[in-house]
């Protein structure tokens, strides 16, 4: 009965591409925020990309992870609402196959006359976070030469982990 609804929770079982749109500052500067001391910097968002690979690492504690894990709790926020959108409206659709071919199979005009209907929820109204201002220190790295900016003095390249000093 809930075959439409299988075969989309299976294709969703593998790796799934969704659009994520980030702002980034008047500068091109991307917030970012550290998993362990959660302060909170931006670095050139061209750096980011063409620079940070595999790791990144706090300008202030040294603290490295993988590049993904450090989105700010605003952006982390619009990254949930945007996937489940996405979840509920492919769901939706699925739900929707499956109640119009189940009313399709249905013979009417019997004692007993079933049909089935689906409604979805509303759809959680996404924005983008808007860029963090205020004035930052810029810096660039003597080894790398990645950009990067924070409030007060940093230790550490974002990129290379080279010491600042």
């Amino acid at each position: 009965m809930f075959g439409e609804l299988e075969r989309e929770v299976q294709r969703l079982s593998g790796p799934q591409q969704i659009r994520l749109d980030f702002s980034i500052d008047q500068d091109g500067y991307l917030d970012r925020q550290c998993p362990e001391c959660q302060r909170d910097f931006k670095v050139a968002f061209e750096d980011w990309s063409l620079k940070i690979r595999d790791a990144a690492f706090c300008p202030f504690c040294g603290h490295g992870c993988e590049a993904d894990g450090w989105h700010t709790p605003a952006q982390v926020d619009y990254i949930r609402s945007t996937v489940m959108n996405s979840l509920r409206k492919r769901v939706g659709n699925a739900l929707n196959r499956d109640a119009a071919r189940f009313n399709r199979e249905q013979a009417f005009g019997g004692l007993v006359e079933a049909s089935m209907r689906f409604e979805p929820g509303r759809e959680v109204t996404v924005t983008v976070p808007r860029p963090a201002e205020g004035s930052r220190s810029k810096f660039v790295c003597g080894s790398c030469s990645c950009r990067y900016a924070a409030d007060s003095t940093v230790r550490f390249c974002p990129a290379c982990r080279q010491s600042a000093r």
